[in-house]
């Protein structure tokens, strides 16, 4: 009697072993394809990181960018630009030539440092107010209220229009160019 009940374990044990031997095999291919899943789409998932000053939705999308990521970062390149004192006009151009593309880095790098110069020289500060802002093509217009300052003393409140070309480089803001415009 004893034979019979050890065989019969046995044999149960043999079957449930070849269950576990399955559901092991299952259960190692399910990790393969899991982890080739896993490296496959690695290099396909985006990263999305919003600045705290961004107070609209952005996106960038390769070297397409959607106005209003645009219109947030011209609105940081105009203020470094436009709103200065002689204390803090270096870094502020600083943190603007991040942005500029090797093309026309020398050429806005000499613009500033001569404004840099002047301003230091002369305690000028400016302070900008933006009005509106316009996004067509590669190139931004900025109307703005700009008061210009000698100390606490105010010698003009203007009314100005400021342009900003730019390109996409590798989804990288690049600025192309600055200035006034004439337009009013």
């Amino acid at each position: 009697m004893n034979n019979q009940y050890y065989t019969s374990a046995l044999l149960n044990m043999e079957k449930s072993l070849k269950h576990w031997k399955v559901i092991t095999a299952l259960l190692a291919l399910s990790n393969v394809v899991l982890s080739f899943v896993a490296f496959s789409t690695a290099g396909k998932v985006k990263t999305i990181l919003v600045p705290s000053h961004f107070n609209e939705q952005v996106a960038v999308d390769g070297n397409i960018f959607s106005s209003g990521y645009v219109e947030q970062v011209s609105k940081e390149v105009f203020m470094g630009l436009l709103n200065y004192n002689p204390k803090n006009i270096r870094y502020q151009y600083d943190s603007v030539l991040k942005y500029a593309d090797g093309s026309a880095y020398q050429a806005l790098s000499s613009m500033l440092a001569m404004d840099v110069e002047r301003v230091q020289r002369d305690g000028i500060s400016s302070v900008l107010y933006p009005i509106e802002f316009k996004v067509k093509d590669q190139k931004v217009t900025l109307m703005a209220e700009q008061i210009t300052l000698v100390g606490s003393k105010v010698i003009s409140r203007e009314n100005k229009s400021f342009y900003l070309s730019y390109r996409s480089d590798n989804g990288l803001f690049k600025i192309l160019s600055y200035g006034v415009s004439d337009e009013k």
